[in-house]
């Protein structure tokens, strides 16, 4: 079995750009630059006949190249417990559009629909337990943040493993698919 997802990379700089908010809130577990992207369509574990239909769907996949940009910082919570924190982007309609592109794709292949809304972020930070008004007072004074524009000309199929430690995930791109018109 195979986990995947499909999402962006995101360029390095940006990345960097995005590492310097790390910090500030106690309990909370920053996430590696390394792994920050902006997931499509989670797909899940799967078998390599599965990934390899699936991949071969994502080769059709048919979208014109775009600008997006970081901005905006958000958390997700269930109840009133805070559990991640986000980056929004500043193009989200055009994400909307690849994103719909990528569902029907990966639903040929025969994997169910994601029944989740799609909301377009990058995962910046895991909560253990922080305390909400610390939360609100650095959203609050990181809100104007925004990562220079970049041209995505491509999106990926993912893989995602286990550390060794047995802390966490890391990420592989398994897969580009170009997108049309890069400019």
């Amino acid at each position: 079995m195979i986990r995947l997802f499909v999402g962006l990379d995101i360029p390095n700089d940006v990345r960097d750009h995005v590492y310097s908010l790390r910090g500030g809130i106690p309990n909370t577990r920053w996430i590696d630059k390394e792994n920050y992207h902006l997931v499509l369509r989670f797909i899940g574990n799967v078998t390599e006949d599965d990934a390899y239909r699936v991949h071969q769907e994502l080769e059709t996949v048919k979208y014109d190249s775009f600008n997006l940009a970081l901005t905006t910082l958000g958390t997700f919570k269930t109840g009133s417990y805070l559990r991640n924190m986000w980056l929004g982007v500043n193009n989200f309609h055009v994400l909307d559009g690849l994103n719909d592109k990528v569902e029907k794709a990966v639903s040929r292949a025969g994997i169910a629909k994601d029944v989740r809304k799609f909301h377009a972020h990058v995962k910046v930070a895991k909560f253990n337990n922080a305390n909400p008004e610390k939360v609100n007072e650095y959203i609050m004074y990181n809100n104007l943040f925004k990562s220079r524009d970049f041209k995505v000309c491509y999106f990926c199929l993912f893989s995602s493993n286990p550390n060794k430690d047995g802390n966490g995930s890391f990420f592989k791109v398994e897969r580009s698919y170009p997108l049309l018109n890069p400019f």
